[in-house]
């Protein structure tokens, strides 16, 4: 009886692990197989955020070092704006740009 009670509890811890190892190994399939964002997609999905922030003017795709990059468009460039603004995002590299305040002209 204590044998089959052995047996028995070891198939079940077994099929337990083999469970979550399951999980495990569909999650980092999963994560390896997700599609790289475009900069167009990473600038749709975050202008709208880094505009809210005192002192951004805009955003726009630039090059880097010969790699594409996020421009983000600022009227003076301080440590108090670069703080909240992130260095990276994406894979991208993030180029914070001083172009002074920017108004519309009147016709």
């Amino acid at each position: 009886m204590n044998v089959f009670l052995f047996l028995l509890l070891s198939l079940q811890l077994g099929h337990a692990r083999g469970d979550s190892t399951v999980r495990r190994d569909s999650a980092v399939t999963h994560t390896q197989s997700k599609k790289s964002m475009t900069i167009t997609e990473v600038l749709a999905r975050n202008t709208d955020r880094w505009m809210k922030i005192p002192g951004v003017t805009g955003t726009g795709e630039g090059r880097l070092h010969g790699k594409p990059c996020v421009v983000i468009f600022v009227e003076r460039n301080t440590p108090a704006i670069r703080k909240q603004l992130p260095t990276s995002i994406d894979g991208f590299r993030v180029q914070i740009r001083a172009v002074g305040t920017i108004e519309a002209r009147s016709r």
